[in-house]
């Protein structure tokens, strides 16, 4: 908990630690996410992983001068190696014996789509699921964009049901339709439906009907698939939140658009919806920023079902998931398409 949520800043889940082209093979990396330092770095076989950044001998940091050795991460200090899949030392130099409790510890590692993620989990619980590829060369490749942000991920994830937020901050017409579809373990899916200005894609004086799908993938993964049913275009937004410190989050996206008959007309709306991708999506940081949560707010008829989705967040609190509903017994239909990175 924090003075500010009453929550853990550190749910458990899958969350980005890096696109795939930042890490380059046998460079180890110095990241800082859940409020520990850490070392990400690709083993000889070309494999991710994450482990704790501190030598468990004399501290050293294994990112800054530690090295690839086949499937081992060697310390600049002193060259004890450990495993990357275990942690566990398996070299002393000039030693006959490995003290046994020297180890780094590990943390699961998948590598989807072009998005390094993580595991995280408190507990030292290990991940109940994964997140499924969706790729298809249907997709353009991504346009990338990252931020850090003074909120938890919850908030970024709520935002996705809060109907009612549309029309004051992203000048939609009205509130969004929402349309739940289902609530499955860890992962919560639904619709909105939005009228928009057209002057959002380049077609002022015109109000357009926008469909939103959404797929969240527990607290640290939202994919929007955008679809402009007049214009024919589709769009998927892909938004990692991952938590840095207790009060920071790094947020990353990625955006996509489906391609179109031409590649010229595909970059043309390409460009268009990444204009404005980058100047509507920025308005809502400021309210993240420096709003209040309230664990019992005042709601309307026009908002989104914000008591439910903080039921279904509770779950990634080391907490009960919530009970299952019809709705979350319907068939999810798998993402058709997939980013390329």
């Amino acid at each position: 908990m924090t003075t500010r949520f009453p929550f853990s800043p550190y749910p458990s889940g899958w969350f980005a630690v890096a696109h795939s082209h930042e890490l380059a093979a046998l460079a180890p990396r110095p990241v800082h996410y859940f409020g520990k330092e850490l070392v990400l770095y690709r083993t000889e076989d070309g494999k991710a992983h994450l482990a704790d950044a501190h030598c468990p001998h004399l501290g050293a940091h294994l990112g800054h001068g530690g090295c690839v050795v086949g499937g081992s991460l060697r310390c600049p200090f002193h060259a004890w190696r450990f495993d990357a899949e275990s942690g566990n030392c398996i070299d002393v130099p000039f030693a006959t014996k490995i003290p046994p409790r020297a180890r780094l510890k590990t943390y699961p590692v998948q590598e989807v789509d072009g998005v390094i993620l993580a595991h995280w989990d408190e507990s030292g619980a290990k991940p109940s699921w994964e997140l499924p590829s969706v790729h298809t060369s249907e997709w353009t490749d991504p346009a990338f964009f990252e931020w850090k942000l003074r909120t938890c991920c919850q908030e970024v994830v709520e935002n996705s049901i809060d109907s009612s937020h549309l029309p004051a901050v992203h000048q939609a017409s009205r509130p969004a339709r929402y349309t739940p579809i289902s609530t499955e373990g860890p992962r919560l899916h639904h619709k909105l439906g939005i009228q928009w200005d057209g002057a959002y894609i380049g077609a002022p004086g015109t109000e357009l009907d926008v469909e939103l799908e959404v797929n969240c993938h527990g607290l640290g993964i939202i994919y929007v698939d955008t679809f402009v049913a007049a214009m024919g275009m589709s769009a998927r937004q892909r938004l990692f939140m991952t938590p840095i410190d207790a009060d920071h989050i790094h947020l990353r996206a990625a955006l996509h658009i489906r391609r179109l008959a031409t590649p010229e007309l595909t970059q043309t709306i390409e460009r268009m919806w990444t204009d404005a991708f980058q100047q509507d999506f920025v308005k809502d940081f400021p309210i993240w920023e420096n709003k209040v949560y309230l664990a019992q707010p005042l709601l309307s008829e026009a908002d989104g079902p914000v008591a439910m989705l903080r039921r279904w967040a509770k779950q990634f609190y080391g907490q009960a998931a919530p009970t299952a509903t019809a709705a979350s017994k319907v068939e999810l239909p798998m993402l058709h398409t997939q980013q390329s990175a």
